[in-house]
């Protein structure tokens, strides 16, 4: 009789190990069957719900009618077709890809601004790519990038355009590099583009063409700037400051070492 208490005692202690045993087997089975899904968290209104399942199929929206936010960081990745972040008028979204392994991959376009109010964050080594980039979509959206620090970067194969309808700018910052082939600062009708290019070792690669302020083969009242600052570094092929009528840009290079 007396060696009951212990004998339930002990019985106790021997369930409450297999239970702590069976709940860190199981976590470290979830980690191991989903790797990409680790470091990326969201807020708000998204669409599909969960970016997680994303796929280069997805057309994906960060803010879509209202505010919208998605962090990859951690090594974490995501994928989508289209990709829209802040899109109607009233809409705020934004996108954070931090801390080296942490990617995002669009199969087509990514659309920062498109009626309303989009910010990209690309810092600590995270990388983007996308085909195509609209960066301030239509007539009174505003979209942002920040591309910072050394191995952080922002590739598109194809168009990048800063200031398609809408206002955009560009920030390359404390080494921070953007891959591109055709670039337009400045687009459409009253748009309004801005890149600035700031730092030692923060550099923008053009490899085609930089129209700055107009369209090819359209008149326009486009604005667009472009300042290298600091030691930064921008490389094109051809490069059209203001060729149209009503167009208007310039370009700055400023500091030591700046070209």
């Amino acid at each position: 009789m007396g060696n009951r208490p212990k004998a339930r005692a002990a019985y106790r202690r021997g369930m409450k190990s297999l239970r702590i045993a069976a709940l860190v087997g199981c976590l470290g089975l979830l980690l191991w069957a989903s790797p990409a899904w680790a470091g990326v968290t969201w807020t708000g209104d998204i669409s599909p719900a969960d970016p997680t399942t994303w796929t280069l199929a997805t057309d994906g929206y960060v803010g879509w009618f209202s505010t919208g936010t998605l962090d990859i960081t951690g090594g974490g990745a995501v994928s989508s077709n289209w990709a829209y972040v802040g899109e109607w008028f009233a809409a705020d979204g934004t996108v954070t890809v931090d801390g080296a392994g942490s990617t995002w991959t669009n199969n087509d376009t990514l659309r920062i601004g498109g009626d309303g109010t989009g910010e990209v964050n690309i810092t600590n080594g995270g990388a983007v790519t996308t085909t195509h980039s609209h960066v301030g979509g239509d007539a009174g959206s505003f979209g942002t990038v920040n591309v910072d620090g050394a191995g952080s970067n922002w590739t598109t194969t194809t168009d990048f355009i800063v200031g398609y309808s809408g206002t955009g700018e560009v920030n390359i910052t404390s080494g921070g590099t953007v891959f591109s082939a055709t670039a337009h600062i400045g687009a459409e009708d009253w748009s309004s583009g801005t890149v600035n290019v700031d730092d030692a070792g923060s550099q923008w690669i053009n490899s085609g063409t930089l129209y700055m302020g107009h369209v090819p083969g359209e008149s326009t009242n486009a604005t667009g700037a472009l300042n290298i600052t600091n030691g930064g570094t921008v490389t094109n092929g051809d490069g059209n400051i203001s060729r149209k009528y009503g167009g208007a840009a310039t370009v700055t290079v400023d500091g030591v070492e700046s070209t």
